[in-house]
């Protein structure tokens, strides 16, 4: 939470924008430039159902206009508990931990570059753990044209693993290339491209 900049909920249609499957509407998550999350920040609790968890985060320079921010964290969750009063036996706990670079490359020119890698385990009644791993890789240039233009070009992999123990395993790849350009048509309106391949 404490990365987040901002959350945007567009509602009806956003195919233009996000592709075919926003069709009822987009949630837009951003995340603060790493540059606004300078420091140390270490985050830990429990309870009787998110037993505990912890985090840690330092964001500090490398040069004059190149920022970063790494980070660590991990929770463990207890079971739920059937009507019945009896275990559900379905705990389960996953680590995380990633990066985020950005390279004010000139006063237009903005280059980000984050990841995150995750593996984890979610126990079931009858076989071994359900386990789950995965990571991402994102690449972006952001091109300020004038004050009413400018684009964005992002490069995206993302590697999900998961292996349910006498039922099935699964990995999954994801590549995606995505451009969108705003530019001014006319004086009163401004009009926005994408381009995605995926």
């Amino acid at each position: 939470m404490e990365d987040i900049d901002r959350i945007e909920v567009i509602s009806g249609p956003g195919a233009t924008l996000w592709g075919a499957n926003a069709v009822n509407g987009v949630i837009n998550i951003t995340t603060k430039n790493s540059k606004d999350t300078q420091g140390l920040l270490l985050l830990a609790g429990g309870g009787t159902e998110l037993r505990d968890f912890a985090g840690i985060r330092y964001g500090g320079a490398l040069a004059t206009n190149l920022h970063y921010r790494v980070y660590g964290k991990y929770f463990d969750r207890d079971s739920t508990v059937l009507p019945s009063g009896r275990d559900a036996t379905n705990d389960w706990g996953m680590g995380q931990g990633g990066f985020r670079m950005d390279w004010d490359a000139s006063e237009v020119n903005l280059l980000t570059l984050q990841g995150d890698l995750y593996d984890g385990r979610i126990a079931q009644p009858a076989n071994d753990d359900i386990s789950v791993s995965g990571g991402n890789l994102i690449g972006r240039w952001s091109h300020t044209v004038s004050e009413l233009s400018d684009f964005k070009l992002q490069l995206y992999y993302d590697r999900t693993y998961r292996d349910i123990p006498g039922t099935f395993s699964e990995g999954l790849n994801t590549y995606d290339l995505d451009f969108q350009y705003r530019f001014p048509i006319g004086e009163r309106q401004t009009s926005s491209g994408d381009l995605a391949i995926g």
